[in-house]
């Protein structure tokens, strides 16, 4: 048995240290790509502030200066009550100010975007495609968090490591997952059906969980978050023209008919 738990951890370390290597050279090629991506497009123009941002970076230094020591979400906090008790007239200042930076942000980038060659103005979108995806990943993985998103089922493999992590002792992280991954390779079919088992309840575990939890998220109004969904616009509905016009041109004709021959009897 310790043979074959030797084999097992042996064939476990090496899928994680394959799948690590993986995951790395991912990342490696993304952050080059995404550098070169960078690299060809001259920086646009700098998005200005709203109109609390601009109004918290202007009292920021003092206030820290009045409170020595102070933490930064007590400054917010500080800045925040100063905003709400704004008069109007300030608050309109701020307004018109924040009105006249957002017409000149949009006049230069639009300069900005004419200077760009084709293949510039095709890589910036690109670039630009990439950086939503990445953000909606991550929003969609802090909602998930957020709303408590059912633990996703493990692999057989993955069974076995957490079952036998506690025998690690003193071993290093990559020779225990060495020995691990040897001792799951010589492990008979009768032995590592327990670990199919054990994962095989993960995963219905998981399909129930599932079910209730996309429902609670339709009732929370978050479809987004739900397996398989994609976002569809609403086509809209094509009128009919209406029938009226015509029933009474019919009415009309009919009408017309009418009075000739009775006009034509009178004759």
């Amino acid at each position: 048995m310790a043979i074959h738990l030797t084999n097992l951890v042996s064939k476990t370390l090496d899928t994680h240290i394959r799948r690590t290597c993986v995951h790395i050279f991912r990342l490696l090629s993304t952050f080059d790509h995404r550098s070169s991506d960078a690299e060809e497009l001259p920086k646009p123009p700098k998005k200005p502030y709203t109109m609390f941002f601009e109004f918290l970076d202007r009292n920021r230094q003092a206030v820290v200066s009045n409170n020595p020591g102070i933490k930064n979400p007590e400054v917010i906090s500080l800045i925040s009550n100063m905003y709400r008790n704004l008069s109007e007239a300030d608050k309109t200042l701020l307004r018109e100010e924040s009105v006249k930076r957002f017409q000149a942000y949009k006049e230069e980038y639009v300069k900005f975007k004419a200077s760009l060659s084709p293949q510039q103005l095709q890589a910036m979108t690109i670039l630009s495609q990439k950086k939503k995806a990445s953000r909606l990943k991550r929003e969609k993985k802090r909602a998930e968090k957020k709303y408590g998103h059912p633990q996703r089922p493990i692999s057989s493999y993955g069974v076995f490591v957490r079952e036998n992590k506690g025998k690690r002792g003193n071993m290093g992280f990559a020779e225990f997952s060495k020995y691990l991954s040897r001792i799951w390779k010589e492990m008979s079919d009768k032995e590592k059906s327990v670990y199919h088992d054990m994962s095989l309840a993960e995963r219905e575990r998981y399909a129930v969980q599932m079910v209730d939890w996309e429902q609670l998220m339709l009732e929370e109004g978050r479809p987004e978050l739900i397996r398989g969904y994609k976002k569809t616009k609403q086509k809209k509905a094509k009128t009919k023209p209406k029938t009226k016009t015509k029933t009474k041109a019919k009415k009309k004709r009919k009408t017309k008919k009418k009075t000739s021959k009775k006009n034509l009897e009178d004759i």
